[in-house]
């Protein structure tokens, strides 16, 4: 519980997302959390916390059992993304109240919804994490980010040996 007290008390980051439970929180809200946490560096989202820290719980809804929330989560995911759920019970002035921590990985491969949204957190101009499309030129970079993609081995269509400088090869002989 202090870890997750202490992930309270921090503000909201690339890896760290707050999301209020009190309408309660709409499946696609939460999916759409998930996909952008795994495409960018994974990190914690915790449910039942307002934007600037309160803690204000789950909704009843919500308060079943942590492998109904994962399974939920693998099952509204291409791929399926496989997150740990645990609900702790943090005293917030004299009452027990209940907050999801659900432990997203970082994805190997582009994650999208299951209703085919490929989003990705990402920092604005004024530090604050919010969630965007990941749009296709961009997967190439993503890729390389991972070390899944070396831009310099891709083929360059309409060149030929005569446009390659001679002075290169000798010195990658060197």
């Amino acid at each position: 519980m202090n870890s997750v007290v202490e992930l309270i008390s921090r503000k909201e980051s690339i890896t760290l997302e707050f999301k209020s439970d009190q309408g309660p929180l709409g499946d696609s809200d939460l999916i759409d959390a998930v996909v952008c946490l795994a495409n960018a560096q994974g990190g914690h989202l915790l449910i039942g916390v307002e934007d600037d820290g309160t803690v204000t719980g789950l909704h009843t809804l919500h308060q079943t059992r942590p492998e109904q929330l994962a399974a939920l989560i693998a099952n509204r995911t291409v791929p399926p993304i496989q997150v740990s759920v645990d609900f702790v019970d943090i005293n917030v002035q004299d009452a027990h109240t209940q907050v999801a921590v659900v432990v997203v990985p970082t994805s190997t491969q582009p994650a999208a919804t299951s209703s085919g949204r490929l989003l990705i957190r990402y920092l604005d101009s004024r530090g604050k994490p919010g969630c965007r499309p990941l749009y296709p030129n961009e997967l190439s970079s993503w890729q390389t980010d991972r070390g899944q993609l070396d831009i310099s081995a891709q083929v360059v269509s309409g060149t030929n040996w005569d446009d390659l400088d001679p002075l290169e090869f000798e010195r990658l002989r060197r």
